[in-house]
Formats: C-alpha cells, structure tokens, sequence
C-alpha cells in the first residue's frame, strides 16, 4: 500500500530530482557518442550514457504513481482541461523557441517547427498517455489484472527486442503504457528484503547489458549502434525498476536536509527539462569536454547545465503571463 503522504512526496520528488540530472547527464554524454571515434573518452561517453538510460521510464514510472493512484481523482474532464493543455502549452511554446534559435534558417519549414528539437519527443508521447489514463486506471483496479498485463508487456518487450516476429515490435505508446503501470505497482507494493535483492541484481545485469551491448555492436558495425539503449528494453527495464525501488526504500521518512534540497528544486524540475538544451551548445562544447578526462568533464558540465537550467526556470517563474511555460 502507498506510504503516508509525506514520505510519498519526498520519494517521488527525489526521484524526478535524480532523473531530471540523469538525462541532462545523458544528453551531455549523447552528443560523442554519435561520433564514435572508439577514443578513450568515446568509451567514456557510451559507458556514462549507458548507465543512466533509466532516467526516462524512471520519469513515466513517476507519472503513473502518481496519475494511476486510485487516491488521487482524475477525471477525464480534469485531463482534458488541465493535465493535457498544460503540455500542450509547453509545447507549443517552446518548440517555437527552439526551432527560431537553433533550426530557422530563413525558410520557414511546418516540418522542422514540428521536430524542432530532440527531447520534444517525451512531451509528444506524454500526452498520449494522458489520453489512455481513464483506460489504465481500470486496469489498475485489479492487482491481478494489473500484474498480468506487466507480465505480457515484459514478454512482448523480449520478443520485440530480439525481432522475433515483425508483427511483435514494440509500439511505442503501448512500451511506455508499461512503465505507467509498473509505477503504480512499484508505488504500490512493498517488496521483502529478497525480493529488492532481486531486483537490484536484475538491474545490474540490466546496465550490464546496456553498456556491454552497445559497445559489443557498435565496435563490430565499426559506428555508433544504439539499439540496447532503447527505453523499451527489457533490460533497461530492469535498470529502471531497480532504481525506482532503491530510491524509495532508501529515502529517509525525516530527512530533513533531503527534504529542503527537494523544496527547493521540485516546482521547477519540469522547466530544467525543457530548457537544459538550450544551455548545452554554451556549456557542453569540444573545447571543454575535452580540457582533461571526460571522467571529470561530464559530471561538472552536466551540473552547470542543471544549474543554468535551474535558474533559468526560476526567472521565467516569476515573470507574469510566463511562468505557465515551465509548469
């Protein structure tokens, strides 16, 4: 069963807090790992990257705690007057403001405003799981159900995964469907002490296998291969469900100095992730990345940009008629 009020919120807001740097952590690393140029700080790169792909259903997982959450009323006119237009709002907003500073290039283009920039993607398939919510928190209802449907994506999830049968790839929207439902369960249940153990043992195998995948194709196709960095892997998956279970089992009930940095930073989580990519071209260059061992370099541009990103989010929050834009 769900934990008191207070511990949910703390749990849940650290891990938003940890995904949120997770993924400004990945696109920092993402952008040498397409170049693959099998240097020391090329494997540096695809092993940070690897390791961190469970940032994204880790934020799904939290969505569906919260949104699937028989405690919580959702209505389908709540969606549709205010969850949904809330992203829409952000999207539109800033797929504009992206597509004039990075893709205009004279000549307006539908198509290029549409695919503006790489992380809209999440917000697109976000709103279209808001769209299944009322259908998903029927299947929810039921423990059992709920678990037999997680037991057929994870089966479906395998099968697609090794292409087994064309008519089996994974939808995408059917592949984060999953994750909205294992963070419910995950929210909901409590595991025993072996049961964890299992779950962090798959987990490490899990990044195992992201990393030792991608390096094992990538090295043989002799260029940059990432298909084991799929969010719909089983085993990133398994990465996903491992830290999800960690945080929130680790999460002290009074933590107090957790509890302050989390007050401080969680209203503006959201606005981080939209406008991380706009400080990364400043940050994230050649010339600092490779000033010493990306061993260093990563983690320290990777926390500019999340600071950047932070107090940017923070000045457009108090700007009036603006603050709607990162919320």
């Amino acid at each position: 069963m769900p934990q008191s009020h207070s511990q949910r919120v703390v749990y849940l807001d650290l891990l938003r807090l940890i995904a949120s740097f997770a993924v400004v952590f990945l696109h920092v690393c993402c952008t040498e790992f397409q170049t693959c140029t099998f240097s020391n700080n090329w494997y540096i790169v695809t092993i940070g990257d690897g390791l961190v792909r469970w940032c994204v259903p880790v934020f799904v997982m939290i969505s569906g705690a919260v949104f699937l959450n028989p405690a919580k009323e959702i209505t389908i006119r709540s969606l549709f007057v205010k969850y949904i237009p809330r992203l829409l709002l952000c999207y539109v907003f800033w797929t504009i403001v992206y597509y004039f500073l990075f893709s205009y290039n004279g000549d307006f283009s539908i198509t290029k405003l549409v695919k503006s920039h790489f992380h809209f993607w999440f917000l697109r398939m976000l709103v279209c799981l808001y769209v299944l919510i009322p259908a998903l928190r029927l299947l929810a209802k039921d423990v059992a159900i709920l678990r037999y449907c997680l037991g057929i994506w994870i089966v479906y999830m395998v099968v697609s995964s090794f292409n087994l049968f064309e008519i089996f790839n994974m939808n995408s929207i059917v592949g984060f469907s999953g994750y909205f439902l294992l963070g419910l369960l995950s929210f909901q249940q409590s595991l025993s002490k072996k049961q964890r153990i299992w779950v962090y043992v798959l987990g490490v195998l899990g990044a195992v296998v992201t990393v030792g995948g991608t390096l094992y194709v990538s090295i043989k196709q002799g260029e940059a291969n990432d298909c084991f960095f799929g969010y719909l892997n089983v085993h990133v998956a398994a990465m996903a469900l491992a830290v999800f279970v960690f945080v929130k089992e680790k999460t002290p009930k009074n933590g107090k100095v957790i509890s302050r940095v989390v007050d401080f930073v969680r209203k503006d989580l959201f606005g981080i992730y939209l406008t991380h990519a706009l400080w990364l071209p400043v940050v994230n260059t050649d010339t600092i990345r490779h000033c010493c061992s990306e061993i260093i370099t990563l983690p320290v541009i990777s926390i500019v940009v999340f600071i950047l990103s932070l107090f940017t989010t923070k000045l457009i929050r108090i700007i009036p008629y603006l603050r709607k834009v990162v919320e």
